[in-house]
């Protein structure tokens, strides 16, 4: 199967060494068979401060786990 992505991901500044980070940026999970971020969450975990999602892909139907910590 052959992997499509459909936007190029965007390249983002660091900042310098030693410089306070003001910014955390977090993106959307996506689909690692066709990198959609259209997601359904049928089950939810939580152990402490970890969350495992059960996930499914809506386009392609795969099945996988996103893990947030």
């Amino acid at each position: 199967m052959k992997l499509i992505r459909t936007k190029p991901r965007r390249q983002r500044r660091l900042a310098p060494p030693g410089s306070p980070t003001r910014y955390v940026y977090v993106e959307r999970p996506r689909c690692p068979i066709c990198s959609s971020a259209e997601l359904r969450h049928y089950r939810t975990e939580r152990d402490g401060e970890t969350i495992s999602r059960h996930t499914r892909c809506v386009p392609c139907g795969h099945r996988f786990i996103v893990v947030a910590e």
